[in-house]
């Protein structure tokens, strides 16, 4: 990939002050300011929307947000992390089962994204969101995982299966698995996506605390990978994956009291095929922004912080978002993503696919074909001259937890 790629053009405006404050609140634990003149309620929408809550929480405790926000403001974020924080545990019971099934198997499962960094003590019970469990086999045992796992009762979910996962099971108490094959968008000696096999060859793997016959990856892939998701993957669907959880798991990657320097360092020979140096540099400055307690304004880093909200405030940006990754699949020539999407546009008659996109639903006449098409390049030009921004983001956006959609 090119070093200077950018693949986000987003339109210039104001971020909305209710935005701001769960941003400083989340990444610079000295920036909890008591916002006189901004609406608490907002505050929370928006803390929900960029899935910061439980970290809010548990970064700052009830005294101080109540002291910030009001009793019943502060209140609702310390639920949610009670919440988040019990789901978590029945992951981990999942996660038990699922290895102990593996070792039958006469294999161990590698754990990955949000439950390898809880297992692994990097991120403290209840301070991210965790709605499923991702589990890395070798290709050969991942069926057989899968079926005995629906015989000790889990379900096969309905959805599709992709080249990097099966389709996901679902346990009646403990929640949802994925058992993945690959890792998509991260690398290791050569172009295919990274399997069990390699992470084992290259020695990137170490045992789990919990549970037993269970591994984890070395800090520098879960970062890597973690990159890859949130940008190569997700990057083009930012309510799809929540940024700045992605963010979260980078900081908390880092050294205690250091920023993400080496952090995106040491990931970056994983991700050199999917994430540029320009895109892990905007990275690096938007969370040095944050973390000293300020919002950047300009430069690539603002480009990255407008472009995640504005796919919340702006619907023809967010449809512009859709073209470009329907358009980047085509390059990629990702012929399992391009069937998908044409497969969902047929099931609903002539029209444009729409993924997840709340109260908007699907883009139905040709003139709307063209305008979504025409916004898409003028956003790759930077010009955006017939935005319309919504007057709350909960009347364009799913305002479910990202990952329970």
């Amino acid at each position: 990939m090119r070093s200077e790629f950018f693949r986000f053009s987003p339109p210039t405006f104001d971020l909305p002050d209710e935005a701001q404050w769960p941003l400083l609140a989340a990444f610079s634990p000295s920036a909890l300011r008591a916002p006189a003149h901004l609406d608490p309620s907002k505050i929370l929408e928006w803390s929900h929307l960029l899935a910061l809550r439980e970290r809010i929480a548990a970064i700052h405790g009830s005294d101080a947000l109540a002291s910030a926000l009001g009793p019943i403001p502060a209140e609702a974020l310390m639920k949610n992390q009670r919440q988040t924080a019990g789901r978590s545990l029945l992951l981990i019971e999942l996660a038990r089962l699922i290895a102990n099934s593996a070792g039958r198997l006469g294999t161990p499962i590698v754990l990955v994204k949000g439950i390898a960094l809880l297992v692994a003590d990097i991120t403290p019970l209840g301070s991210r969101g965790i709605y499923d469990v991702d589990a890395l086999i070798p290709r050969t045992k991942a069926q057989p995982l899968a079926d005995d796992l629906v015989a000790q009762g889990l379900a096969r979910a309905t959805v599709h299966e992709s080249s990097q996962h099966l389709p996901a099971l679902i346990h009646p108490r403990m929640g949802v698995t994925e058992i993945h094959v690959s890792l998509r968008e991260v690398h290791i000696d050569s172009k295919a996506d990274a399997c069990f096999e390699d992470l084992e060859r290259q020695e990137l793997l170490s045992v789990a605390p919990d549970p037993e016959n269970a591994l984890v990856p070395s800090a520098d892939l879960l970062a890597a990978h973690a990159l890859a998701h949130g940008i190569a993957q997700h990057g083009r669907s930012p309510q799809g994956y929540p940024f700045f959880r992605m963010v979260a798991d980078l900081q908390d990657l880092a050294s205690p009291g250091h920023g993400l320097r080496s952090v995106l360092e040491n990931a970056r020979p994983f991700i050199s095929q999917s994430v540029s140096a320009r895109e892990l540099r905007a990275v690096l400055e938007l969370e040095e922004h944050l973390r000293h307690g300020s919002i950047p304004t300009e430069g690539d880093g603002a480009a990255l912080l407008r472009h995640t909200i504005g796919d919340y405030l702006y619907p023809d940006y967010r449809r512009s978002l859709k073209v470009g990754a329907f358009w980047s699949a085509v390059q990629r020539r990702d012929w399992t993503k391009i069937s998908r999407r044409i497969k969902h546009s047929l099931a609903g008659g002539p029209k444009v696919a729409s993924h997840r996109e709340g109260k908007g639903g699907t883009v139905h006449s040709a003139l709307e074909v063209l305008k979504v098409g025409w916004t898409w390049l003028a956003s790759k030009f930077g010009v955006m001259p017939s935005v319309r921004r919504s007057k709350n983001p909960d009347q364009t956006a799913d305002t479910r937890a990202p990952d329970e959609r």
